[in-house]
């Protein structure tokens, strides 16, 4: 029998570690260097269109600065032990009760003016009520479809009527805002204990950014979509039976009928192929989603039409928080030919989101068991798509759209008592995540960093669903092998 050298294999080790450093280090650079060629270009064209060769208005330089800091963390850390109280997962929870709780007091006290102020304060953008998006919804309802139908939500929400006896309405308000309020509660207490070290910290700090805080206070209805990615991941992964991924890909089926983007999470089911008949959820997903498509094209075709046109939306340029490729590609007009500015602003955009994905990719971690990987590839796929489908495909997205980079944060895992790049670029990934939900009033540098975690995620995931399929073809060729 031959015997194998150990050194050989230690060799064979230490070279292989080196090459994934290698490739570590160039995807980083890579990347950074896309996002400098996209904001010099932006801040280009803020020069030229400016009067004096001064302004402000791109918000390039903040954006550059923010940007280079993060990724300078990725080589100046090495190694990061942070202590971690087990009580920080309820922070989020905490922190999200004493907001809701203070805004309606003021709100029903009529202290309007000191509950703008208050608003003010965390950057969160004004409304005239408590829980308004589901509020506007809901009026829709109680007026018998009087209002002319918003071309954002889908026509699943129309079922709720029938569903509900008809009975569905403005006075549902507070049990609906509740409902919502309860869900986002949990969702940002599983996602803090879904993370460890850094990341618990980076979910404690994200629940007091305006992102988190404008997605509960309006309950809008991104809310139970992801609640049910959340909990949806938790329970795939400790049962990975045929149903319970059936009953998750039911779930984003019937959420997509009803704000149409929660489609593109079907991109999660392909995990499924991991276990037995698993084909049959991702088979059944996409017929489903098919047939309802076509049923409502010219819905669908009119939804994307309205995000691609932010200005047909309650956006207000410089006032209301958001990320988008329409809004860069907005600023990148003057300098570069109309004809062609949708086609370069895209194809930077695919550049930053390819070399973070091969970022997310190296970035996988060993010795993490199958069902960690998987709850771990559930989110940060989830997180990804529903980012870009808003922001790259749709082209638009409010504040609240960037709390979908924050189911990227279990992801990010450190290596104890290890000095590597690897540990540097997790904390550069976590800074990322900050200045992404904390940074949407600075377009550029908000959805920028965005791109560049939702592109984390997607490489991440897709890491992992490689894995599998590789699994998955060496137990049926060892089948065959063996007929």
């Amino acid at each position: 029998m031959k015997r194998h050298d150990p050194r050989s294999f230690e060799a064979s080790s230490s070279q292989t570690a080196e090459s994934n450093h290698r490739s570590l280090a160039a995807a980083l650079i890579l990347t950074f260097s896309i996002l400098v060629v996209f904001v010099g270009l932006i801040w280009l064209s803020a020069l030229r269109s400016s009067v004096d060769g001064v302004t402000t208005s791109s918000g390039a330089r903040n954006a550059i600065v923010a940007l280079g800091a993060c990724f300078s963390l990725a080589v100046i850390i090495r190694s990061l032990d942070l202590w971690t109280p087990r009580w920080l997962p309820w922070f989020g929870v905490v922190v999200t009760v004493g907001f809701l709780a203070v805004a309606a007091l003021l709100f029903q006290s009529g202290n309007l003016d000191t509950a703008f102020a208050f608003y003010g304060g965390f950057q969160v953008p004004r409304a005239g009520r408590l829980f308004s998006d589901t509020h506007g919804l809901l009026s829709w309802f109680s007026c018998g479809f009087c209002a002319e139908w918003e071309a954002q939500y889908g026509p699943g929400l129309r079922a709720l009527y029938p569903l509900t006896g008809g009975q569905i309405g403005l006075s549902w308000l507070p049990f609906l805002g509740l409902l919502f309020a309860l869900i986002a509660l949990l969702t940002i207490y599983l996602l803090g204990r879904s993370s460890t070290g850094l990341g618990r910290w980076v979910i404690a700090a994200s629940a007091v950014s305006p992102a988190w805080l404008l997605l509960v206070e309006r309950a809008n209805w991104d809310v139970p979509i992801f609640g049910a990615v959340v909990v949806g991941a938790v329970l795939v992964a400790m049962r990975p039976t045929l149903v319970s991924w059936a009953a998750l890909a039911f779930g984003i089926w019937v959420l997509g009928t009803i704000k149409i983007y929660p489609f593109a999470l079907g991109v999660v089911l392909l995990l499924a192929l991991g276990i037995r008949r698993g084909w049959t959820v991702v088979g059944g997903f996409l017929l489903a989603s098919g047939v309802f498509a076509l049923a409502n094209f010219n819905s669908l075709v009119q939804s994307g039409g309205l995000h691609s046109s932010p200005e047909l939306l309650a956006y207000e340029a410089g006032a209301t928080p958001a990320y988008g490729r329409v809004l860069l590609s907005r600023q990148l007009e003057g300098f570069i030919p109309n004809a062609m500015v949708t086609w370069v602003t895209v194809a930077l955009l695919l550049a930053i989101v390819g070399l973070a994905a091969w970022w997310g990719w190296l970035g996988h971690t060993e010795g993490v068991g199958q069902h960690t990987r998987v709850r771990l590839a559930v989110l940060s796929l989830a997180g990804a798509t529903a980012f870009l489908a808003k922001t790259l495909v749709l082209g638009f997205g409010f504040a609240y759209t960037g709390v979908a980079l924050l189911f990227v944060v279990p992801a990010i895992l450190l290596q104890p008592r290890l000095r590597s790049l690897r540990n540097g670029s997790m904390v550069a990934l976590g800074m990322l995540v900050i200045v992404a939900v904390f940074g949407a009033y600075n377009v550029l540098l908000g959805t920028l960093a965005g791109f560049v975690v939702s592109g984390f995620g997607l490489g991440f995931g897709l890491r992992v669903v490689w894995g599998i399929m590789q699994d998955h073809w060496k137990t049926h060729n060892s089948a065959i092998a063996n007929v």
